[in-house]
């Protein structure tokens, strides 16, 4: 989990099977803990980062092979 501000970013694994992996972003107002955002990564999400300028996010996917 990163911090953005007020926000916080989860990258939470979704999969169902070790051959079907899935995952998203989830952003978190920690003001008010309600789900701001959920973001489809299309494969199963490790960890997330914030730049020191907040201008880019890093998810480290893996996948499947």
């Amino acid at each position: 989990m990163s911090h953005l501000g007020h926000l916080l970013l989860a990258a939470v694994n979704t999969r169902e099977s070790f051959t079907d992996p899935s995952g998203k972003l989830v952003v978190v107002d920690d003001r008010s803990r309600s789900v701001v955002r959920e973001i489809d990564l299309g494969g199963q999400p490790d960890s997330v980062a914030v730049a020191p300028s907040g201008r880019y996010i890093a998810v480290v996917i893996e996948l499947a092979r």
